[in-house]
């Protein structure tokens, strides 16, 4: 052990003499500041510019002009209108009657919203909703007989139509989005098309969205977006639970599974855990820049440290061949085993030094632009009761899961510096190679399924998604090549005994001239 400890030391030393190490840390600490730079710039043009503000002005000005449009469109109909004999042409003059009838109702209602200054551009809100109910409803009452010709049950269903259509003036005479709530709650309990499960899931699901926004979108906060997909993704999956169909995924309806059952109420559980605890930030707020920035100094910092140990292992035998130095280690009594340790060790250090350094930099730097309220932590769900890791955990755990990424291109590469014996070409098939997964990956979201996709290499890398499911969720695209946690260990454990093997072998059989 005192030999390897000398030689592990040996290698270090020599290691801390390399400018490639030096450049590529300081690559890594610029292009991380300055990505955080950038970010942070990006939030202030945004707020400049009214991202995080009601700028009402520009939709305004959009509304009229689209009145204007609906104005000239009504004219152009009724002279159509006027121009159809009835009696010649039943069909075509009941056909202009309808169109006019909902061209004057869509151009009342956006008279409407310009008068009581509501948008009907941008997010969608309770008033933008009430407003269509209200045309809704105006059709309804319109499709009814004269007031003369109606039967009881008419009159009953005008009252009825007219008491609805009042309700909807109260709200949004008075903005009040409680109202809104009870006038739909009511409608709901009301509609005999729904069945029981339907009329909860709704009810909870206007419910929800009072939790999530008491102003029902007005005060506009940036996450509008992120919270009408919490609400989508949580009708989903309740109805998903109570009909015994699976709804949220990509291929179509199909039975819900015991596993994809337990799967959604876990889905149900972290969605809900999030929602409660305001951790719902879309890319136009400063917690979501934040976050996204994170991710961007992670992925940035992870790329240059596998590039670094690629420099390493891939000259760590060939340039000490080439340069003749690895021959004043040959000669002295020491076994070849031994010093291939000692270089693998070494390598090893570097890497799990640099996502160490790694990690405290991103903290830093998070701290220093964004603040350390910006990390967010785990959440996750087990039997449908949800849970969360703390933030510092977490970002440490993902890069214990990165180092994997980590020791499999050095293996890799330490391999094919062994067998070459040429630096240039194992750094650049490596280098190649380490490249070629992203694209690699994305092709097998493409191809279907099939057992033999699962014993390619790049579907067992990038683990992250795998060891935290819950974070990296990709609701628009499934993997149907997708394989298991256990499986991709077993796989890149055997992958790296064997490139390990291979090189140790080489190293020991082959002459060093």
């Amino acid at each position: 052990m005192s030999k390897i400890r000398a030689l592990y030391l040996n290698e270090m030393i020599k290691i801390s003499k390399k400018i490639s190490i030096l450049v590529m840390a300081a690559i890594m600490v610029v292009g991380m500041i300055g990505l955080s730079g950038l970010m942070k710039l990006q939030e202030r043009m945004m707020q400049q510019d009214g991202y995080y503000q009601d700028d009402q002005s520009w939709m305004l000005e959009e509304m009229e002009q689209i009145s204007a449009n609906l104005k000239a469109q009504e004219e152009d109909l009724q002279n159509q209108l006027d121009a159809t004999d009835q009696e010649d042409n039943p069909a075509e003059y009941q056909q202009l009657a309808y169109q006019l009838s909902s061209l004057q109702r869509e151009y009342e209602m956006y008279q409407l919203a310009i008068k009581e200054n509501i948008m009907l551009i941008g997010p969608e809100t309770y008033l933008t909703r009430t407003l269509y109910k209200i045309s809704d409803l105006e059709s309804e009452l319109a499709a009814l007989p004269p007031e003369a010709e109606r039967t009881t049950e008419d009159q009953a269903s005008a009252e009825d139509i007219e008491a609805k259509l009042s309700t909807c003036e109260e709200i949004l005479k008075a903005r009040s989005f409680e109202k809104y709530i009870e006038l739909e709650s009511d409608a709901i309990e009301a509609d005999q098309t729904m069945s029981n499960d339907q009329k909860v899931i709704s009810t909870e699901k206007l419910e929800l969205w009072y939790k999530l926004d008491p102003t029902g979108g007005i005060e506009s906060s940036g996450n509008d977006y992120m919270i009408q997909q919490t609400l989508s993704e949580f009708e989903n999956i309740k109805t998903s639970l109570a009909e015994g169909i699976d709804y949220t995924g990509n291929e179509g309806v199909k039975p819900l599974t015991p596993d994809k059952y337990g799967e959604l109420e876990n889905d149900l559980a972290v969605l809900l855990y999030r929602a409660e605890n305001d951790m719902l930030a879309s890319q136009y707020t400063s917690e979501g820049l934040g976050q996204a920035a994170v991710s961007t100094m992670v992925g940035f910092g992870t790329s240059m440290i596998v590039l670094m140990i690629l420099i390493l292992a891939g000259g760590a035998v060939s340039q000490e061949i080439a340069t003749g130095s690895i021959k004043s280690l040959i000669i002295a009594p020491v076994k070849r085993w031994k010093i291939f340790t000692a270089k693998l060790m070494s390598l090893l250090t570097v890497g799990i030094v640099g996502m160490i350094v790694h990690y405290v930099l991103v903290i830093i730097l998070t701290g220093i632009f964004f603040g350390l309220d910006t990390l967010q932590p785990y959440v996750f769900a087990v039997s449908g009761k949800a849970g969360s890791l703390n933030p510092f955990v977490y970002l440490l755990a993902g890069q214990g899961v990165r180092l994997l990424d980590v020791i499999v291109f050095m293996s890799f590469a330490l391999m094919l510096s062994v067998l070459t014996r040429n630096t240039a070409a194992s750094v650049g098939i490596s280098m190649a190679s380490f490249f070629g997964v992203s694209l690699a990956s994305e092709l097998l979201f493409i191809l279907p399924a099939a057992e033999w996709i699962k014993f390619l290499p790049f579907n067992h890398l990038s683990l992250i998604s795998k060891f935290f499911p819950f974070a990296e969720q990709n609701y628009f695209m499934e993997n149907q090549n997708e394989t298991t946690l256990v499986f991709s260990l077993i796989y890149i454990t055997i992958a790296v005994v064997c490139m390990i093997y291979t090189a140790l072998d080489s190293f020991n059989r082959r002459d060093i001239k």
